[in-house]
């Protein structure tokens, strides 16, 4: 959170900030994506629930495990993981995303995650 609050402040830096972005984003996310949307409700609820019954460490972590932190987290991650055109990302990743430009310029994803 705390690279996002310093990276875009107008976005993440305050607590009130954040919550509407990543509300926004969800929203978005919901919109263009439903069926991402509603594999991210799944692990949301799942992992809340497990969370909660692994007691006070794991309940910490609830709010990560929450559908806008998650949807603002999943939508993030590709866009700050892509590797610049005609490189190879050398890092480990656990990206499982493919882009591919259609030739009439619109574009597919596909995802595994």
């Amino acid at each position: 959170q705390l690279w996002l609050e310093k990276g875009h402040p107008a976005l993440f830096g305050t607590p009130e900030r954040s919550a509407a972005t990543r509300e926004a984003w969800l929203e978005v996310l919901r919109k263009a994506h439903p069926s991402a949307a509603v594999e991210l409700s799944a692990l949301s609820q799942t992992l809340q629930r497990h969370a909660a019954a692994a007691g006070e460490v794991a309940q910490d972590m609830e709010p990560l495990f929450e559908e806008p932190a998650m949807g603002a987290t999943m939508s993030l991650y590709h866009i700050l993981n892509t590797a610049p055109t005609n490189t190879t990302d050398t890092r480990p990743s656990a990206c499982t995303s493919t882009l591919v430009r259609k030739p009439d310029g619109s574009l597919l994803h596909g995802r595994s995650l």
